[in-house]
C-alpha cells in the first residue's frame, strides 16, 4: 500500500466506525467532506488539485468535493463514479458522485453550491 492509499484509509476510518452501518459510514463521509470543503471564490484557481490538496487548501469545486468523498468511500469498499450534469448547450453546470451500496447504484450526494 503507497502513502496515499494509507493516508485515504486511514482517513476513512477516523471518520467512520465498524459498527456504524453503511448508510451511517455514507453520511458521515458525506458530511465530512461537506464540512471540510468549501467551494472555491472566483478568483481561486483550484484545477488540477488532488484530493490530499484539496483538504489541506480546505476548498474546491463541486468535481473536486465528488471526488474527494468517492476516493474517502472506496476505502471503506463503496465504488463510486463522477457523474456530471449538463444543460441543454451540453455545457456542464454541476457534477455529483454515484456510491454503490451492496453493489446498487442510486445514492447520489449532490452539495448545493
Amino acid at each position: 500500500m503507497d502513502i496515499l492509499q494509507f493516508y485515504y484509509n486511514n482517513l476513512y476510518h477516523n471518520i467512520c466506525s465498524k459498527n456504524d452501518s453503511d448508510s451511517l459510514k455514507i453520511i458521515k463521509c458525506f458530511e465530512y467532506v461537506s464540512n471540510k470543503i468549501k467551494p472555491p471564490g472566483h478568483f481561486i484557481k483550484t484545477k488540477g488539485l488532488d484530493p490530499v490538496e484539496i483538504l489541506e487548501k480546505g476548498y474546491g469545486s463541486c468535481d473536486q468535493q465528488s471526488n474527494l468523498l468517492i476516493t474517502i468511500l472506496e476505502k471503506g469498499g463503496f465504488p463510486g463514479k463522477l457523474l456530471f450534469l449538463y444543460d441543454n448547450d451540453s455545457l456542464s453546470l454541476h457534477s455529483i458522485c454515484e456510491i454503490k451500496i451492496d453493489n446498487r447504484n442510486g445514492s447520489k450526494f449532490c452539495r448545493k453550491q
